[in-house]
């Protein structure tokens, strides 16, 4: 089965259309994707300590969703901010963390077996700066596994090269579709079903099998 790759550019577009002309809302797409990628660090890594770096964006949103589900299943769980100075939808998913008591820390801990990376999406320009180059840094002086939501932080999309500071062998959930370099780049590859109509893709001229009849995530590297 072949599945098309999108770019940047491409996916913005997909991401306009599903909330402005399909009427699917952020927070369902979220949702979706931090429901998934708990399940993914699962089913690699069983029941660890797990923490979970959060950026400022709706990819930091999905990591908090998938803490909230991690918590639920009974996993060890707390949460690492790059800031707190979130966007709306990922705030509301802060507040529920916190309602819950899901603790929260200033660094990575050396308690953690298994790191969620949530600090960039795909709309990261050049390399890792201030506080997330730092949170990265830590993290990989851990040398634990991680499982990056939708691109591994430190990936630069436009060239597919790596920047020095970056999750370079992390197993990574992508959402709907392969962004371009990832198929050449990422180690370990998954793509996510986040609800994303076919119909979205058509209005792109993208040919989108059935990819998810079975299942709400799969392999795409190593196969």
């Amino acid at each position: 089965m072949e599945i098309p790759s999108v770019t940047v550019e491409q996916m913005r577009e997909v991401d306009r259309l599903m909330v402005e002309e399909f009427d699917i809302s952020l927070p369902q797409m979220m949702e979706n994707a931090g429901r998934i990628l708990a399940g993914l660090v699962i089913e690699l890594h069983g029941g660890p300590k797990v923490s979970v770096l959060v950026g400022k964006g709706n990819n930091g949103g999905g990591g908090l969703v998938a803490a909230r589900y991690l918590h639920n299943k009974g996993l060890e769980v707390d949460v690492v901010l790059a800031t707190e100075e979130l966007g709306d939808v990922p705030a509301r998913q802060l507040s529920a963390l916190r309602a819950m008591g899901v603790p929260e820390h200033d660094h990575v801990g050396h308690r953690a077996e298994v790191l969620v990376d949530a600090l960039l999406g795909y709309n990261a320009v050049g390399p890792p700066r201030g506080r997330i180059d730092e949170l990265l840094s830590e993290a990989l002086a851990m040398r634990a596994p991680v499982v990056s939501l939708d691109v591994p932080s430190g990936l630069d999309l436009d060239t597919g090269i790596f920047h020095p500071t970056a999750f370079r062998h992390s197993a990574v959930l992508t959402l709907g579709l392969p962004k371009e370099k990832m198929i050449e780049t990422v180690d370990q590859l998954w793509i996510a079903d986040i609800g994303i109509p076919r119909e979205v893709y058509a209005r792109l001229d993208l040919d989108v099998p059935f990819l998810f009849q079975e299942t709400d995530h799969i392999r795409i590297k190593p196969r």
